[in-house]
């Protein structure tokens, strides 16, 4: 989608274009729509498989991944952008350091692996690894509590406490249960889903605000990474935002997607929420600027490309989340087997 969007904008004679032709209508909300939807599943994907790869105790392969692949990404962004005829003859142009597509993918995959770490030490500390706590219950049933080894001793209290309801605990992030705050119990998941819910709608709300910051302060190639003022086609921000939500829906399906109202559920609210962002969120965000007094809030409302953009890529989640049992032949699950992620 990307490709055949970059060289057909690129090669079309735009005094030939009928802006009224349904085929080219269709085009180009599709060539608008794939950015949006590379950020959102980069985060939808990568923090799921996180999850999933933690529950068995192997996050740390799913890392180690992760950061070879991210490096890699900016890499390619880079050299995909040398003007090799310029390279011999000793001139590096400004454009060698713009940002593209590629470069905010890796980086956001980067920063992903960083949440994890930092909300995984956040929410349970040192907690033990599901291999860890099944060698500390069978040293349990077998009764040779005075002669554990010191390397699960600090595990022990842990398994007392949460040894009834084990098979169930092992669905969290967290992977020891759950966060208390007073007399009530919350899940974690839905605390870190929230706040990273969150943090992807503020980016998109104040995007007037940074999206063309000089930063003069900074070199020109560290700028690029934070604004589009000298000339990057895409930089970190606002785009990481999608990264942000996408991931707070993929922590959603690895928590719950075993229930069995789940997907009917699931489809229900990302329309709904989808409707709600593409035809009425320009709507919400006048009315928060007149409230407000931030005229911030009414930019974005007339170039609100983000928030519309969430909504349509929320639809298109919807349509395969609906269709994902034509996907469970193993041979189709393999095509995807040997991708970036």
């Amino acid at each position: 989608m990307m490709l055949q969007g970059h060289f057909v904008h690129m090669l079309l004679d735009t005094s030939l274009v009928n802006e009224h032709s349904l085929f080219f209508r269709t085009w180009k909300f599709c060539r608008g729509i794939t950015a949006p939807t590379f950020f959102t599943i980069t985060g939808y994907v990568f923090f799921f498989l996180l999850l999933e790869k933690s529950k068995k105790g192997e996050a740390r392969f799913r890392i180690k991944k992760g950061i070879k692949r991210g490096l890699e990404l900016i890499l390619w962004g880079y050299l995909l952008r040398v003007n090799i005829p310029n390279l011999f003859n000793g001139y590096i142009s400004p454009g060698q350091w713009q940002w593209d597509v590629l470069h905010v993918i890796g980086l956001s995959i980067l920063f992903i692996i960083g949440l994890f770490v930092v909300l995984k030490w956040v929410f349970i500390g040192s907690a033990p690894t599901l291999p860890q706590r099944r060698k500390a219950l069978s040293i349990l049933r077998i009764g040779l509590n005075k002669r554990r080894p010191k390397s699960i001793s600090n595990h022990i209290e842990f398994v007392n406490n949460y040894e009834t309801s084990y098979t169930e605990r092992e669905k969290f992030f967290p992977q020891v249960g759950e966060v208390r705050w007073g007399r009530k119990t919350h899940h974690p998941n839905i605390l870190i889903a929230t706040i990273l819910f969150i943090s992807g709608i503020c980016l998109f709300a104040f995007e007037p605000a940074y999206i063309k910051a000089e930063l003069a302060a900074l070199p020109v190639f560290i700028a690029n990474v934070f604004t589009t003022y000298h000339g990057s086609t895409f930089s970190i921000l606002p785009w990481f935002g999608y990264v942000l939500l996408g991931s707070s829906l993929g922590i959603i399906t690895a928590t719950w997607r075993n229930h069995d109202r789940f997907y009917p559920i699931f489809i229900a609210v990302l329309t709904v929420l989808g409707y709600l962002l593409t035809f009425h969120s320009s709507w919400f965000m006048v009315r928060l600027g007149q409230e407000t007094g931030w005229q911030v809030f009414i930019d974005v409302a007339y170039n609100n490309y983000l928030f519309i953009r969430f909504g349509n890529v929320l639809w298109l989640i919807a349509f395969f989340v609906g269709i994902r049992n034509l996907f469970k032949p193993e041979w189709l699950q393999q095509i995807g087997t040997n991708t970036l992620w």
